[in-house]
């Protein structure tokens, strides 16, 4: 069965004086970039409160529910990361409270993935510039060219009022069968190192070491 659609929380006309929840994804250098954010957030609006949360730790669902106006979820740094960041923002945004989900940019089409399967396709993310971020992520100070350069976009989807492209998102697909890729070579090794090409050049895997699936082991 297709997941029902769901709809994104209405948007904030502006963030001054503003609750915004900066939530920490637990992943090597999301703090330091939240950090990062914080500042940039406090200079821009000096009259909103920001606060800071962890995922799983001191009821930082029910928290940023009760008491913001908006949140951030960051920052998902590979392919279940991904996931995860949709998982939570559709979550809240079920709940009410506009949010956005920042990641890396080479697990964007994980996060769209995610986002279809959940029935929120229309839900705000932004994806940081890998390049910027992974090597960049041992402090607030070496990742603060990268917050700049997302900062706007970041305010842009807690800002920026639904369209009506978001509000139709999804309800015009259509069940997809599945979709079988078959591919051959002279050798085991020779098909695996197509397999592993063809999963990189999309953008399926994220760097870890790649297992084949077959039907049989899917359906297991």
């Amino acid at each position: 069965m297709p997941p029902e659609i769901s709809m994104i929380s209405p948007r904030l006309d502006d963030l001054s004086n503003k609750k915004i929840g900066l939530l920490y994804a637990g992943k090597s250098g999301g703090e330091f970039f939240l950090d990062a954010l914080e500042i940039l957030l406090k200079e821009k609006y000096p009259s909103a409160t920001i606060s800071r949360y962890t995922r799983w730790q001191d009821n930082a669902e029910e928290r940023i529910v009760k008491v913001e106006d908006a949140f951030v979820y960051a920052v998902g740094d590979a392919g279940q990361a991904a996931w995860d960041s949709i998982t939570w923002t559709t979550r809240l945004e079920k709940l009410g409270k506009p949010g956005v989900a920042v990641f890396g940019d080479r697990v964007l089409y994980n996060a769209k993935l995610a986002a279809n399967q959940l029935g929120m396709p229309s839900v705000r993310m932004v994806a940081l510039p890998g390049m910027e971020f992974y090597p960049n992520r041992a402090s607030a100070e070496t990742l603060m060219p990268t917050a700049k350069t997302v900062l706007d976009d970041i305010i842009d989807a807690l800002t920026r009022p639904v369209e009506p492209a978001e509000i139709n998102a999804g309800h015009s697909q259509k069940k997809a069968g599945p979709d079988l890729v078959k591919i051959t070579g002279d050798s085991f090794e020779s098909a695996y190192e197509k397999f592993y090409q063809l999963y990189m050049d999309n953008d399926w895997g994220d760097g870890l070491p790649l297992v084949p699936p077959t039907r049989h082991n899917v359906d297991q």
